[in-house]
């Protein structure tokens, strides 16, 4: 089975923090990070990132850590909205006759 592309995400903020040691983006102010299909928006989001295994290639330097990073997780506070494109309701949601009450 071929390896799964990576989703690329966009983010946009009035203030970024990046910590490469602990791998994650302290985003703060008007924060929107979107991809292809997910969107999530708040005043306060940290990114957490894992770093894949260098490759065998002699084009990394050694400061790099070598390897891609990939976002792990998004830790959102402060009412954080977020939607998700072709997102199906909950079976809750779907077909529920209106509640009547009888008497």
């Amino acid at each position: 089975m071929a390896p799964k592309k990576p989703q690329l995400w966009h983010a946009t903020c009035s203030s970024l923090a990046y910590d490469d040691k602990e791998g994650r983006a302290h985003l703060q102010q008007n924060v929107v990070v979107q991809s292809a299909d997910q969107k999530m928006r708040g005043p306060v989001l940290d990114l957490y990132f894992t770093r894949s295994q260098p490759s065998n290639s002699s084009g990394s330097s050694p400061s790099s850590g070598g390897g891609a990073q990939q976002i792990n997780r998004a830790v959102g506070t402060g009412g954080v909205s977020s939607k998700r494109a072709n997102a199906k309701p909950p079976p809750s949601a779907v077909n529920t006759p209106p509640q009547t009450a009888n008497s």
